[in-house]
């Protein structure tokens, strides 16, 4: 049996794969291969060289300058909001012929130890795209050598045109994303006959996978990790904290689904709560089916602007959602109109909760009906309120 994993282009996402890592680490889950594209071939070539620490402090610290070397990238009050003038400038820039890549490929050349990779067990593959031949290049460990593996990498990971495409001796090649920016048919051919999948989420050119015999285990963000144009700690960290997560909850490790939570949590929670929810559902509104209870966390989590990140104690989750449903009842006690009740969630979920509650619990049936029909997620959330209170 030969073990893979595979890891997608993503850019400033790329932490997400390293929280990832982490996770499989703790879990004794080792690989035979790893196989990866654009920014998956430097977290590759990290985890092949097994350089755990390192990868993590490299994302905990990046900057526009570990990528970029124009000053207007290293510009340390470049924010996130300032996404649409980064795009502005590159389409300037790629009328130019694309970025430099120096600065990318120095700190290439500062955190891959060729001697770790070469010498390690676990056999490691990248695509390229020829630009001479216009054809993808899948290389493997084996047909690179000490002098050159650093270029390839480099290549794969240079988005043409944001960035100038990269000569290896008489070739020009170009980020590999431009053929399979999820190379799990690589790994298919490297002779995985297992493999782990960890998808940023990013645009790309995605090959359908020629076997459907070999099992994979996906792990994609279900949470948004930003823009692969943004390079900050910040996000990075949070990026790690959410591979993690998803990953954990990928093997059964914590429970949950955007939200994440302590292991044995929901079942708790549906011990509690459940058979009360349920009753609820069918009683006050008639509803022929139960609520979804993890769908309705994650409604109430976003709607109530919940950090998806950190791994939560449910009656902590619980007292937290109940403590913003007080503050946000405070905050609407003017009445903002009819009209308003539609374009905001959350003050459609205060109006219904309180209706519900003024009335003891008893609804009329029409009214119910009405209600489940307009607002079908914020029932549900109303009904989990008054389950868990």
């Amino acid at each position: 049996m030969k073990r893979a994993l595979v890891l997608s282009g993503g850019g400033g996402r790329g932490a997400y794969q390293i929280g990832v890592w982490k996770a499989l680490r703790e879990l004794n889950i080792d690989f035979d291969i790893v196989a990866g594209t654009s920014v998956g071939s430097l977290n590759g070539a990290l985890i092949v060289q097994d350089s755990y620490k390192l990868a993590e402090s490299l994302w905990q610290n990046i900057d526009y300058d570990f990528v970029f070397n124009d000053k207007f990238f290293t510009n340390k009050k470049l924010t996130n909001k300032k996404v649409k003038l980064v795009r502005k400038y590159l389409r300037v820039t790629i009328f130019e012929k694309g970025l430099e890549v120096k600065a990318l490929e120095n700190n290439i050349r500062k955190y891959l130890d060729v001697d770790k990779i070469f010498n390690s067990k676990i056999d490691y593959g990248i695509v390229v795209y020829d630009l001479s031949s216009k054809k993808p290049l899948m290389i493997t460990k084996s047909q690179m050598n000490k002098e050159n593996i650093k270029d390839y990498i480099v290549a794969s990971a240079t988005v043409y045109p944001v960035f100038k495409k990269k000569k290896i001796i008489d070739k020009y090649y170009i980020d590999g994303g431009f053929y399979d920016n999820f190379p799990i048919n690589l790994a298919i051919d490297m002779g995985a006959t297992e493999i782990i999948a960890v998808y940023t989420g990013l645009f790309g050119i995605l090959q359908k996978v020629k076997r459907n015999d070999i099992p994979i285990t996906h792990i994609i963000p279900k949470s948004k990790l930003g823009s692969p144009l943004i390079f900050n700690n910040l996000k990075s960290k949070r990026g790690l904290q959410l591979g993690y997560n998803d990953a954990m909850k990928a093997f059964n490790q914590l429970d949950g689904n955007i939200y994440t939570f302590k292991k044995g949590n929901i079942n708790k929670l549906y011990g509690e709560c459940k058979e009360k929810i349920d009753n609820l559902s069918k009683n006050i509104f008639g509803l022929k089916e139960n609520i979804n209870i993890l769908f309705t966390i994650d409604f109430l989590g976003k709607l109530l602007d919940i950090d998806e990140a950190n791994i939560y104690d449910i009656d902590r989750f619980n007292k937290i959602i109940l403590d913003k449903i007080k503050t946000l009842n405070n905050s609407c006690i003017i009445d903002k109109g009819k009209l308003y009740i539609f374009k905001h969630r959350e003050y459609a979920l205060i109006k219904i909760y309180n209706i519900i509650v003024s009335k003891s619990l008893k609804l009329n049936k029409i009214t119910a009906k009405i209600l489940s029909k307009l607002f079908p997620d914020v029932i549900s959330a109303v009904i989990y309120l008054l389950g868990i209170n």
